[in-house]
């Protein structure tokens, strides 16, 4: 299971689109658009409290639930 983070904007796009159909094929992926966060992650505010929170806000449904262990990775890519 991979977890996608992103702008609503990127998971709406034909970019991402075409990216979920390439790799994601073979894997369950979910995906959450996150209001806010991208702000922060580029005023450079990775460690903040306002971050921190976000992530706990758009992740915690996810941990809950997830019957196998769950990995968030972040990578920055500019569509």
């Amino acid at each position: 299971m991979i977890g996608v983070l992103a702008t609503v904007g990127t998971l709406k796009s034909a970019q991402f689109a075409a990216l979920l159909e390439s790799y994601g094929r073979n894997v369950k992926v979910i995906t959450q658009g996150c209001v806010g966060l991208v702000e922060c992650i580029e005023r450079g505010e990775l460690e903040s409290t306002e971050t921190k929170a976000l992530i706990r806000q758009y992740t915690s449904p996810y941990w809950s639930r997830a019957q196998i262990p769950l990995c968030w990775a972040v990578r920055i890519i500019h569509l």
